[in-house]
């Protein structure tokens, strides 16, 4: 629970006029950016530590980019100026050269030259896309930066400027570590472990059982004793009296309140000590998530289970009681310093492992799916996030509590608020591996408690196409009767139930492309309740005047079509995001449409993907913008005169994808942003053009 304290400040270079808006002709409206979510909460996958100023931390994430701190892990702020990927796989500090940081994204090479303030890429040859690396993909071995992706390595001369990488021989399997010790690299992979020489790569996997070589983790002790960790059988050394690996072995101690022995381990770290200790962690898709630690070189083991979470930060779905599923473990140059990133948070230890304390503040990791506030309950935001469910603030998001008394774990998709009394609400939840369900939940008091109204799937195959999965995407209840409740998915098209949950009926009659995606994708005409609006995948939008009996296509040209958002002062203006950019809007209905184009250039992989009007200025109105992939979007954009033109807000505003931009009702111009990994954030809007 905390509030960043950076503020970003952002000029949208459009004139205010109209109803209700103030013109200014001389200045330019300031658009004011902070964060207002709870830290942590996402999948933190890489530390790295300044050897030259270890008070300067990076940590690295799989979908917000790189959050920095430079005071020991106190406070966190993002650091992603450049980045064009925002999926880390790897972080180093360079040895050779003070300042000079290396990144690792899913899309390529970055290096800064000022500890991660600006990156540059360097590289698109080489880029991470696995789900899960070992502790490090990068090695420095005389004055050379190995760095690994995939099956290939690439060698830096880091004396040489500019930087230019050599592509290595390919490796015959998949990389998920490096380390250089006694002036070699050595590969870590999924068929054993790899030398490099002058003659390319040769294998060093003898002592390793046949069938057990998935060597997920590799690193040096002090002494340059290799130390290497095989996914099954445990840790092994190196003795290069006989050039194979010896076997440790593996822990034998298991939790008191769970019988199973871990089956599959991912993490090694070394701790130079004093004590010069190991630890190892269990591998992020088994269970249970466990931590052990070593201080005899892998000849026994203790379970760590002292972990001490922040009385400020908001609780997870997991209590921060127990380290999650571990990322990346590394020691700092203060000795027996030390940083874990696991799923779910940072940690840090100042006694050599044995006790952990969580990191939080700025560390605002999320994915946000939707946004809801209340003009009846002003300082709630309710807040439905990817994984840890839904997230409440009575306080305008100074802090966080997260609600799920009763609600199956999983990703938090929508949530509704009635009409006709604030405190009744339905939430819709994704969980992680239930399937052939879609999961419903109402609430009579506030979201305190809820009660499963949730229905099962028809027993039908879907399509074979890559946008497609299933999943449930959008929920909807009637404004004249809470009984009447619409849920959209990417699949099986849209349902229905007239009695609050209790039977469920299909209603696709005439919506040839059942795939909605995108929020608010289903809409329920705020007047008109039996007019309905649906915006799919492959289809683009359909509308209904019959409360879902039957549909008609409606946007022929726009096949692919996400949120929606209708005028609440004029509901017979409807405005749609499409691919591209793209935004069309309609004056009567959805009877007739026009098009309004973004600024700038349309990348076919970035749509205009959110968007909400102000519900007191409807001539204002947000747009922000998606990227397919794990690159850049183009952050938010801004129309002043209904729609007709877009201005794109500048400045230092996040380009990361923003998932649902909810307005509210306060003075002046507020929006609440929900971004894809950095959490919520609040803008408003200066009308007179002064900070």
């Amino acid at each position: 629970m905390f509030h960043l304290c950076r503020t970003l400040f952002l000029c949208c270079l459009v004139g205010l006029s109209g109803s209700g808006v103030a013109a200014s002709s001389s200045k330019n409206p300031i658009i004011r950016i902070t964060a207002c979510g709870y830290g942590g909460g996402g999948r933190f996958t890489a530390v790295a530590i300044d050897p030259n100023a270890p008070n300067i931390v990076l940590v690295g994430s799989d979908v917000a980019g790189v959050f920095k701190s430079t005071d020991a892990g106190e406070r966190f702020h993002l650091a992603i100026n450049g980045l064009e990927s925002f999926s880390v796989a790897s972080l180093l500090f360079d040895p050779t050269r003070i300042g000079r940081v290396f990144l690792l994204a899913w899309d390529g090479l970055y290096m800064s030259t000022d500890r991660g303030d600006h990156w540059i890429k360097i590289s698109t040859d080489i880029g991470y896309r696995k789900r899960f690396s070992g502790s490090s993909l990068f090695a420095v071995s005389d004055r050379h930066l190995y760095t690994a992706s995939d099956t290939k390595v690439v060698r830096i001369n880091l004396d040489n400027d500019p930087i230019i990488p050599r592509p290595l021989p390919e490796l015959p399997c998949s990389v998920f570590s490096l380390v250089a010790a006694g002036g070699r690299v050595y590969a870590a992979t999924a068929c054993g472990v790899f030398q490099y020489g002058h003659a390319g790569w040769f294998p060093q996997s003898d002592g390793f059982p046949d069938n057990h070589k998935t060597v997920c983790d590799i690193a040096s002790l002090p002494d340059g004793t290799l130390i290497a960790l095989e996914e099954t059988t445990g840790v092994y050394l190196f003795d290069p009296t006989v050039n194979a690996w010896k076997a440790q072995g593996k822990p034998d101690t298991v939790h008191s309140w769970s019988p199973r022995q871990p089956s599959r381990y991912k993490a090694l770290s070394v701790n130079p000590g004093p004590p010069e200790c190991l630890h190892l962690a269990t591998h992020p898709e088994t269970w249970p998530h466990m931590l052990f630690r070593s201080t005899d070189r892998g000849n026994t083991w203790t379970v760590v289970s002292r972990f001490v979470p922040s009385r400020k930060a908001a609780r997870n779905w997991q209590p921060a009681t127990s380290m999650t599923a571990v990322e990346n473990i590394q020691s700092s140059r203060i000795t027996n310093h030390l940083y874990l990133a696991d799923w779910w948070n940072v940690w840090k230890s100042t006694d050599a492992g044995l006790s952990w304390f969580q990191l939080h503040q700025g560390l605002q990791n999320t994915v946000v799916n939707d946004i809801k506030t209340d003009i009846r309950r002003p300082d709630s935001i309710f807040m439905a996030v990817s994984d840890n469910g839904l997230m409440v603030s009575h306080d305008n998001g100074t802090t966080w509590e997260r609600k799920m008394n009763g609600v199956v774990d999983g990703h938090a998709q929508e949530v509704e608020i009635s009409r006709a009394n604030p405190l009744t609400m339905y939430l819709l939840i994704n969980p992680w591996e239930k399937k052939h369900r879609v999961f419903v939940y109402r609430s009579h008091d506030g979201a305190e408690h809820w009660s499963d109204i949730g229905f099962a799937l028809p027993d039908t195959s879907l399509p074979n196409l890559g946008y497609v999965d299933g999943t449930a995407t959008n929920l909807e209840i009637d404004p004249t009767n809470d009984s009447i409740i619409y849920v959209a998915t990417n699949g099986y098209g849209i349902f229905k139930t007239t009695n609050a949950g209790k039977t469920w009926m299909t209603i696709n009659t005439g919506l040839d492309t059942p795939y909605i995606r995108g929020p608010g994708a289903l809409r329920v005409h705020p007047t008109t309740p039996s007019v309905l609006f649906a915006s799919t995948q492959a289809g683009g939008l359909y509308i209904s005047t019959d409360a879902g009996a039957t549909w008609r296509h409606n946007t022929p040209g726009h096949n692919y079509t996400f949120g929606i958002a209708i005028d609440p002062t004029k509901p017979s203006h409807i405005f749609v995001c499409c691919p591209e950019k793209k935004i069309i809007r309609s004056t009567d209905g959805g009877t007739t449409w026009m098009e309004t184009l973004l600024p700038g250039l349309r990348p076919p992989h970035i749509a205009a993907y959110s968007v909400a009007i102000h519900p007191r200025i409807p001539q204002v109105i947000f747009v922000g913008t998606r990227s397919y992939t794990y690159s850049a979007a183009e952050g938010l954009f801004m129309s002043t005169d209904g729609g007709e033109t877009f201005l794109r807000c500048s400045g230092d505003i996040p380009p990361i994808s923003i998932n649902v931009i909810q307005c509210t009702d306060k003075s002046g111009i507020e929006a609440l942003l929900g971004f894809n990994g950095i959490g919520i954030f609040r803008a408003t809007a200066n009308l007179q053009g002064t900070p």
